[in-house]
């Protein structure tokens, strides 16, 4: 198995014997806005989203094969939010209900690199570390339900983004970068999906409603960000022949 691998390992630079493969590494800040889809009460004309934000701090490794491709993985502190205002039959004021929840992001993604501008396409791999709700109308909703139990620890989203290149030497790039994302799972855990409030069967993040909905719908995280990030180059590795030994370079 072990020289399986070596073997794997030789083959895949010997095909990348034309192509300088080189290391970066780097620091990202980013800001941005953030929504929770749910196909119900997006349609629910009493139900509001209200213009919420994210924000979040990282490191990236990238990996970079020639000028034109390359490999990031990037691990990032991020903290979501979404606010919605809903109002009630026969009440003239509108509640708040508000989801919070923090997250370890882990990025994978293609890279793919034009002069000064880049696009980047994968998945990105989320563990929920912590959440909280707060509705005007369920002042115990924190103590009254368990949320780890309502909501996943975990979650699969798509990414795309794309961005350009501030400034830069050999060894130090700054760029500013846009990314969309998009959940493929259910933001809501089993338990979350039937709760009884007044006799009433209802579910996650909209507790409390005016229209009855005649099934359940997934709740999909969504979020758009603009990142500034600041790379340096550690190293690259050069050959001239396949049969040659790879030679590590220790600053590009």
């Amino acid at each position: 198995m072990k020289k399986n691998v070596l073997t794997i390992f030789v083959l895949f630079f010997c095909f990348s014997a034309q192509s300088q493969i080189w290391f970066e590494t780097g620091l990202r800040g980013s800001f941005g806005l953030s929504f929770l889809s749910n196909k119900h009460i997006n349609d629910d004309r009493t139900y509001d989203h209200i213009l919420s934000t994210c924000n979040g701090v990282g490191a990236r490794l990238g990996i970079n094969f020639g000028e034109n491709h390359g490999l990031t993985i990037d691990g990032v502190l991020s903290s979501q939010s979404q606010e919605f205002n809903y109002e009630l039959d026969s009440i003239q004021i509108k509640y708040v209900n508000e989801v919070r929840w923090k997250n370890l992001d882990i990025y994978l993604l293609y890279r793919f690199n034009s002069g000064r501008a880049f696009f980047e396409l994968g998945p990105m791999f989320s563990r929920v570390r912590d959440i909280d709700q707060v509705d005007d109308n369920v002042p115990a909703l924190v103590t009254e339900y368990d949320l780890t139990e309502q909501y996943v620890d975990s979650y699969v989203s798509g990414v795309f983004g794309f961005g350009s290149y501030l400034t830069g030497s050999r060894t130090f790039t700054l760029s500013l970068n846009f990314r969309l994302h998009y959940s493929f799972d259910d933001f809501i855990a089993e338990q979350g999906q039937s709760i009884q409030i007044d006799g009433e069967e209802t579910s996650f993040p909209a507790l409390v409603r005016q229209n009855t909905y005649p099934d359940y719908q997934k709740t999909s995280p969504a979020f758009a960000t603009l990142s500034l990030e600041a790379t340096f180059g550690i190293g690259e590795f050069a050959q001239t022949a396949c049969s040659e030994r790879l030679r590590f370079f220790g600053a590009r």
